[in-house]
């Protein structure tokens, strides 16, 4: 039987007990510092993840912002739009109301001086204490009545030649009764024709 040699046997215990010494260091390393190695991964990782969540989040406020300032712009956009026309609006109503009272005002001197004249027209007609001041008024009324009307437009031509007829006859003391209730009909019939247009004219404004 080969004998073991001492040395190189105990050469072999010493290295068997190097590399038991070798594996308990690397044990102890791994069980000392593993949990701190996955501590730190995780960490890591939720630092990772909550970085992307920031990015996400930083996006989202920067879209967002960008959605707000666009509709803030469109709402501006409508509201002056808005504006301007309801200043349109009302610049139009308002020269339609000053235009419409104009209108009105003008018709009630119309009728006004309408009235007058046939009322001094009946006066005269009846010869009842006709002064000479009557027939200067008489004249001064329907010529100021003409002024208010257009003689080339139809509806006033019409009645400006019934007030001349009307005119004429009591200028002349005509006491045709038949004539004069004709000629009053008439005059009548043509200053409502008119005054009715007017009114039509100015309710197209109101």
């Amino acid at each position: 039987m080969k004998q073991v040699d001492p040395v190189a046997f105990g050469n072999l215990l010493e290295q068997m007990k190097q590399l038991t010494e070798a594996l308990e260091k690397q044990s102890s390393f791994v069980t000392t510092w593993l949990p701190s190695i996955v501590g730190i991964t995780a960490a890591l990782a939720a630092l990772l993840v909550g970085y992307l969540s920031y990015l996400s989040a930083k996006e989202q406020i920067k879209t967002a912002r960008s959605n707000a300032v666009a509709q803030i712009k469109s709402a501006e956009a409508i509201a002056r739009s808005q504006l301007e026309n309801a200043k349109e609006i009302t610049i139009a109503e308002i020269k339609a109301n000053l235009v419409a009272a104009s209108r009105k005002e003008w018709i009630e001197n119309l009728r006004s001086r309408i009235a007058e004249l046939f009322k001094l027209l009946n006066k005269i007609h009846g010869g009842v204490r006709v002064l000479p001041d009557d027939y200067d008024e008489m004249w001064r009324i329907s010529i100021y009545i003409e002024l208010l009307l257009n003689a080339n437009e139809g509806e006033h031509k019409i009645f400006l030649q019934k007030q001349r007829a009307f005119v004429s006859m009591c200028a002349n003391n005509e006491k045709d009764t038949a004539k004069w209730v004709a000629l009053k009909e008439d005059y009548t019939a043509a200053a409502k024709v008119i005054l009715k247009a007017e009114w039509n004219k100015v309710k197209a404004f109101t």
